[in-house]
């Protein structure tokens, strides 16, 4: 064989490896192959950052949804006398408190992806956090409703950045899941 033909081996394998695998085990890979080709050669790993990967998306977007729930109205009710007066996150503390630790939480996973295991379990404990983040924001409105004689009322659009961020957080775990299986399915090559 060539020596260019080994260079361009390397290098689709590595394009086609960046897609689903870290630095470290794309080297691994690559190496072994380069053995099986007839090379005894190591590769040079350059710093693992996984920005790329499905579930940093999902959870990227979990925490700026968990972050925008605190900038943004969730409520708008009128009073008596035609006077609008909204409810915001930041108006309660429990909501705020809850709200920030589920942003959080997706914010510490993403940094996390050497760690699946961990990574998953606060992918899931996102999902009831946020759940929990949801039942909490529909009891504090009632309760807003109440304490203020709300005439009529509507939710905001930023009432619903809960429950895309239960979505996301659940996108985020099923990837996780699915990048757990790959790495075992490798393993179980060698």
């Amino acid at each position: 064989m060539e020596p260019g033909q080994n260079c361009c081996y390397e290098a689709f394998l590595r394009r086609t490896l960046v897609l689903f695998l870290s630095i470290e085990q794309q080297a691994k890979i690559t190496i072994v192959a380069c053995r099986f080709r007839g090379r005894n050669k190591t590769i040079k790993t350059r710093p693992n950052y996984m920005i790329q990967r499905k579930q940093t998306i999902w959870l990227l977007l979990a925490a700026i949804a968990g972050f925008l729930i605190t900038r943004v109205p969730l409520y708008a009710g009128t009073l008596v006398g035609e006077v609008v007066k909204t409810y915001t996150a930041t108006e309660n503390l429990l909501l705020f408190a809850v709200t920030i630790i589920a942003a959080l939480l997706a914010l510490v996973a993403v940094f996390l992806f050497k760690n699946r295991k961990l990574q998953m379990k606060l992918a899931v404990t996102g999902v009831i956090v946020s759940v929990a983040l949801i039942a909490l924001e529909v009891w504090q409105v009632a309760e807003f409703g109440r304490t203020n004689s709300i005439l009529r009322g509507t939710y905001s659009w930023g009432a619903l950045l809960p429950i895309a961020m239960t979505i996301f957080f659940i996108l985020g775990a099923v990837n996780i899941r699915k990048d757990e299986k790959l790495v075992k399915s490798l393993d179980r090559l060698r």
